[in-house]
């Protein structure tokens, strides 16, 4: 296996703290053991890495600056072991436990050489084992099948006729993990896994789809790139060590070698490698490993995925924040349950808020939610008509931390107001003994409030949308719905709490909601209040003007649902 060694320093921060291996290396070196997991959509899926995506621009002028011998960047790339095998400090006195002076060693392993199918196999590996599944799960037939009709339309000169034919063939095997399937193979993601765990899931299945798939090519794939998964992307998953902070100064500084060594002021030393017997091809990487820098790197020596997460997020939102949004998806789909609970404490400790990030993951991308696929991730690639993630969030606190739920130019608060007077009652929360711990029950990550506000948006949805989303009542883009957008669902959602505490329901079990529901809207037209054009008369939806009377407008229709008042105009 390559293996590379650089002279080190370890160093503890604190006494019996996790060591931190300070060294240098250079800028085209990093790059064959340090993995970059980008947080990005795959074929319209999202992965599971942390890291912002790569901005073109920035590396650009990164790479300007370090082209200039002058400039130096004192930093250091954040680093993290991923591979604990491959990683190791030797001191220069072995005989000394505490040492600090001695040599990094890291084995970069043989991936390069490795073709597509057995580069999924192993990232299929990897990502059981942090899933820790104990049953095997088999391919999904539909996903499968969709894959290779995709595969037949964009890739089939690279097939030729006999991986046609073996496409067409559907005798192979189910795969798991890389390897045929010995017992329960009927098993799914969706029974195997913790709920909590919906993207990862995701993105393990869609691994497990892109094997079977290439199995039944009988090919020897050796592209870089398979139905939306390139090779980096695989490789930022598998290398021994990732890189945690310093994406764009390690690509900028590689760029900036590879101007220097097409500089016409090098041709000498280009020539003189060729004049030893070397090819144009191997003199030019010679001199574009030559002219690389040496980046100073601090390597953290722990390979949990949960910690490189809380350095990514630590580092990163303290100087240029994340949105929300992006925030929430990283902690909440990078990880698993489990490795969420290890960093959660230390995140709020750091006054970091995430709290809401697993619940509106879990809504995001539970299929039994009716916000499920319908709401902004932070990223790139969101549709600008989807509901934004602080909106959700927003109605998450409503229903979760029971507050927030006033209608827009009154004062009470009705969530509040039924958790003060009827959470006690209530049969969700019979094991708690104070109103604290009852509340505590109740805004648990999958706490009742979680079945209660699914069940509720979903009646929302059946009552009064239409499945069209560009219908004027649509469910589902912003921009077009009378009734998916902030302003719509956070009065519903106040006036249905105010429904609760006004009608003495402390709610039991799930079919309680049911009830207060149909008694809510009892005598109602349903679809037609958000069917008719609404004209605002020039102000935006969002207006304080706006929202006081579009609340209005909705408690006078619901006391009075024979009238269903008309918003062709407003007046102020």
């Amino acid at each position: 296996m390559p293996e590379f060694r650089y002279p080190a320093y370890r160093t503890e921060q604190v006494e019996g703290g996790k060591s931190l291996i300070l060294f240098s290396a250079p800028a085209t070196d990093i790059g064959g053991w340090a993995g970059v997991p980008q947080r990005m959509r795959q074929e319209s899926r999202e992965n599971i890495g942390f890291q912002r995506e790569k901005k073109n621009d920035r590396v650009r002028e990164l790479a300007s600056f370090l082209g200039d011998p002058r400039n130096v960047v004192q930093n250091p790339l954040l680093a993290a072991q991923q591979d604990a095998d491959r990683v190791r400090f030797e001191a220069l006195d072995p005989d000394d436990k505490k040492s600090p002076f001695g040599h990094i060693v890291i084995d970069s392993g043989d991936l390069g050489a490795l073709g597509m199918l057995e580069l999924l196999e192993l990232l299929a590996d990897h990502i059981r084992a942090r899933i820790d599944l104990d049953q095997q799960i088999a391919a999904d037939d539909d996903r499968v099948a969709a894959l290779t009709e995709l595969l037949k339309e964009e890739y089939s000169h690279r097939l030729g006729e006999h991986g046609l034919d073996a496409l067409d063939n559907d005798e192979s095997e189910d795969v798991e993990g890389g390897n045929p399937v010995e017992g329960d193979s009927d098993s799914d993601l969706g029974t195997a896994l913790d709920p909590e765990n919906t993207n990862i899931g995701e993105f393990y299945g869609e691994i497990l789809a892109r094997i079977q798939v290439l199995k039944r090519t009988r090919t020897d794939w050796k592209s870089d790139d398979f139905l939306g998964f390139d090779r980096d992307a695989i490789l930022a998953y598998l290398l021994p060590v990732v890189l945690v902070d310093g994406q764009h100064r390690l690509r900028g500084a590689v760029e900036a070698a590879s101007l220097m060594a097409e500089d016409p002021a090098n041709l000498d030393i280009t020539l003189d490698y060729i004049a030893e017997g070397s090819t144009a091809l191997e003199a030019n990487s010679a001199v574009f490993e030559q002219r690389a820098r040496q980046l100073p790197i601090s390597l953290l020596m722990d390979p949990s995925p949960s910690e490189h997460v809380f350095q990514f997020v630590v580092v990163n939102q303290k100087a240029t924040p994340l949105s929300a949004a992006l925030l929430g998806t990283i902690v909440s789909t990078s990880l698993v349950s489990h490795e969420v609970d290890e960093i959660g404490e230390r995140l709020r400790a750091a006054k970091i808020k995430f709290d809401d990030s697993r619940a509106i993951s879990y809504l995001t991308r539970n299929p039994n939610s009716p916000f499920c696929g319908l709401v902004q991730t932070g990223v790139n690639g969101d549709k600008s008509n989807l509901l934004q993630w602080t909106v959700l969030q927003g109605l998450v606190r409503i229903f979760r931390d029971l507050s927030g739920g006033r209608l827009y130019g009154l004062t009470n608060d009705h969530a509040a107001i039924w958790c003060t007077r009827f959470l006690s009652s209530s049969g969700y929360v019979a094991g708690g003994a104070t109103l604290r711990e009852k509340k505590e029950l109740w805004k648990a990550s999958d706490g009742p409030w979680r079945e209660v506000f699914i069940r509720f948006f979903t009646l929302v949805r059946d009552e009064f949308a239409d499945p069209d989303p560009i219908a004027a009542n649509g469910w589902g883009d912003t921009k077009q719905s009378n009734l998916f957008n902030k302003v719509s669902l956070t009065i519903l959602a106040a006036d249905f709490f105010r429904l609760l505490h006004t009608k003495g329901r402390s709610l039991d079990c799930v079919d309680d909601v049911d009830g207060a529901f149909a008694d809510w809207i009892s005598g109602q037209a349903g679809k037609k209040y958000f069917t008719r054009p609404w004209d605002f008369g020039g102000q935006k939806k969002d207006a304080d003007k706006v929202k006081k009377q579009l609340a209005t407008l909705w408690s006078e229709y619901r006391e009075n649902p024979s009238r269903v008042p008309p918003i062709t105009s407003f007046q102020f």
